[in-house]
């Protein structure tokens, strides 16, 4: 008879004890966002707020124009750029420029009281937990790096004839964003290698150089699987690359041949 409520206590003690974060959101009275919902919630708005699983926190500004700049901290630092768009049934899908592999992530948005939650589908863990304000209120640069160049000192882009020129069976080194020391050697049968000391990272992939004087990297692994295409502009001191969205991507000089023996 004692076994039998001591093991009755611990049930109801227990009640919830396996719940997840979804389970709990759902008791307290959350709804999933429609699209006008979602739309009302992130658009000109900046969201506060954390990765609980992570230890980071994050200040997004959704533009009115769909483009989306980011900062984080805590665990990890950091600043990137995208684009964001709200789908049919809700989901609000973002494309970051290095965050996420430059993967687009599509998610089911929540609002749970005065929080907005997005809930992990397999797990039901919240994977980031966060409060919207109108406006840019942490005023994040809503101009790219190519913009805020541009205005100040016009910078003449490298024509697609230029860069096939120029690239093929040469290297390029120079620093990235970050401070890192980078050299990629591009190879004459559109293959390429890269080289990232500081982090330890070597890839392969192919490229191309398109008749607007992009050039676009498919990696092994490096910013996914997918094709990224970057602008080059003539500097002073070299050359500076910009991202699909503009941001500073590498600063660097083209030097003859594979002297750092990439691919070999």
């Amino acid at each position: 008879m004692k076994l039998w409520s001591l093991a009755v206590a611990v049930a109801v003690a227990c009640v919830g004890c396996g719940d997840s974060d979804y389970d709990v959101a759902l008791r307290n009275g959350a709804k999933k966002l429609s699209k006008v919902e979602a739309q009302a919630a992130i658009v000109d708005h900046t969201l506060i707020g954390t990765i609980p699983h992570l230890n980071i926190d994050f200040t997004l500004y959704y533009a009115a124009d769909g483009r989306l700049i980011g900062a984080i901290t805590g665990a990890v630092k950091g600043r990137d750029r995208g684009v964001w768009r709200v789908q049919e049934d809700g989901r609000v899908c973002l494309k970051w420029s290095s965050w996420e592999e430059g993967d687009e992530k599509c998610r089911e948005l929540w609002r749970d009281g005065e929080e907005l939650k997005i809930f992990d589908d397999k797990n039901g863990r919240a994977v980031s937990v966060a409060r919207s304000k109108a406006g840019n209120t942490q005023k994040l640069e809503a101009k790219s790096d190519l913009e805020i160049v541009q205005a100040k000192e016009p910078l003449q882009p490298v024509s697609a004839a230029d860069l096939r020129s120029m690239l093929a069976g040469n290297t390029v080194s120079g620093r990235t964003a970050k401070g890192d020391e980078q050299h990629t050697f591009y190879g004459p049968d559109d293959r390429l290698w890269v080289s990232i000391p500081e982090d330890v990272i070597k890839d392969k992939g192919t490229y191309r150089i398109d008749d607007s004087g992009k050039v676009c990297a498919t990696w092994g692994y490096l910013h996914g699987t997918h094709e990224r295409c970057e602008s080059w502009y003539k500097t002073a001191k070299g050359y500076s690359v910009f991202d699909p969205y503009g941001t500073l991507a590498l600063i660097a000089k083209v030097q003859p041949g594979n002297p750092e023996k990439l691919g070999q």
